[in-house]
């Protein structure tokens, strides 16, 4: 930015200009100057974004490859079916190759004209034609990969798909819970490390919202006929995510297990849930106030740095006289104090930690 001003200043001064001309001049230098305070404020922006605990990132990845945390095609399939079969009975999903997640979907005309609405309403119309009355049935690929290849003939559902977006917001917006209590089966063969027995389980979605916006799944775990059976968070997890993709219903739980137990296990699991959440809210208010402690200390260096740089500048335009172009540095310096100040009350704003819990689901599982 110190170039384009001593360009301007050299051409002030030494350039035989008609006054249209210097205020021409003038005019293109300060739009140059705007897109380098552009750049200078995403700088900023990047500045402010630096975070502690590192090791916390790591630690994340490796569990997230280790416990398998991604959305896969069949996820994705199951989701959307299990809404459907639920809320919009006689749709229709016509698997074509027991191999592959390719169906012939035909949703019920309530289903279609909701869908729609929806579609219209957030401008979708392109991305699909499962809205339309004809065809009556639309081949689908349920394939979670982003950039994936198009198929002739097939639309592809990804997680961005706007059925997909449409399964949420019903879910999000509805008055009634849709989860309910399940029992699965699962083989012990799909479960390595994890002893056969029935399974008791609870799982809650915590969000929490700071600095960093964090979410995540919690699973609680208890035996049913083994108190010294005793698994680890992440072999809870890994437990109740095999069963969701690899379970079978299990249709006669309640009649060979003690229901009365399984109500106490449950309590059990949402006590012990409960004292979890609140040293995981405690833990992360200390991260959250060190992560605002080191974004405000490095939004304050950037600032000092660059007033160390304009005031230098500015004085030198003063005593050298060039009074319109330190009035354009005092703008810059203005400029960059309010912008400052916004994102130092933003950070500050967010020091406070704002968190809630949710039940997703309880069940059973029998591993065998």
């Amino acid at each position: 930015m110190e170039d384009e001003i001593r360009r301007l200043t050299e051409d002030l001064l030494l350039a035989d200009l008609t006054p249209e001309q210097e205020e021409a001049r003038i005019s293109q230098t300060e739009q140059a100057i705007a897109i380098i305070k552009s750049q200078e404020e995403k700088l900023e922006e990047e500045a402010g974004n630096l975070v502690a605990h590192g090791h916390y990132i790591l630690d994340q990845i490796r569990a997230a490859r280790e416990l398998e945390r991604t959305i896969t095609s069949k996820d994705l399939f199951s989701y959307i079916y299990d809404f459907f079969l639920k809320e919009y009975v006689g749709s229709e999903f016509i698997q074509l190759d027991p191999d592959e997640l390719v169906f012939d979907v035909k949703l019920t005309e309530k289903a279609k004209f909701e869908f729609d609405s929806f579609v219209k309403k957030n401008h979708l119309q392109r991305f699909t034609r499962l809205n339309r009355f004809y065809p009556e049935k639309v081949r689908c690929r349920f394939r979670n990969k982003v950039g994936s290849e198009k198929i002739e003939r097939e639309e592809i559902i990804s997680q961005f798909h706007p059925l997909v977006r449409f399964v949420s917001e019903k879910i999000s917006n509805s008055a009634i819970g849709y989860y309910s209590p399940v029992s699965v089966e699962l083989n012990r063969r799909d479960i390595p490390g994890i002893a056969p027995g029935v399974y008791v389980f609870a799982v809650e979605r915590w969000s929490v919202q700071g600095v960093r916006d964090v979410e995540r799944l919690h699973v609680e775990v208890r035996n049913l006929n083994d108190a010294s059976v005793v698994l680890t968070d992440e072999e809870a997890e890994r437990l109740v995510t095999n069963a969701a993709r690899q379970g079978k219903d299990w249709l006669s739980a309640p009649s060979v297990v003690d229901l009365d137990m399984v109500v106490r296990l449950i309590e059990e699991c949402m006590d012990e849930s409960e004292s979890k959440y609140e040293k995981y809210i405690r833990q992360l208010w200390h991260e959250n106030n060190d992560r605002a402690d080191i974004q405000e200390k490095s939004l304050r260096h950037h600032q000092d740095r660059q007033l160390e740089k304009l005031e230098g500048l500015l004085s030198r335009q003063l005593s050298e006289g060039k009074e319109a172009v330190a009035r354009m540095t005092r703008g810059r310096i203005d400029a960059l104090k309010g912008r400052m100040e916004q994102k130092f009350l933003e950070i500050n704003r967010r020091r406070e930690l704002r968190h809630h819990k949710q039940e997703i689901c309880i069940g059973l599982i029998r591993v065998s």
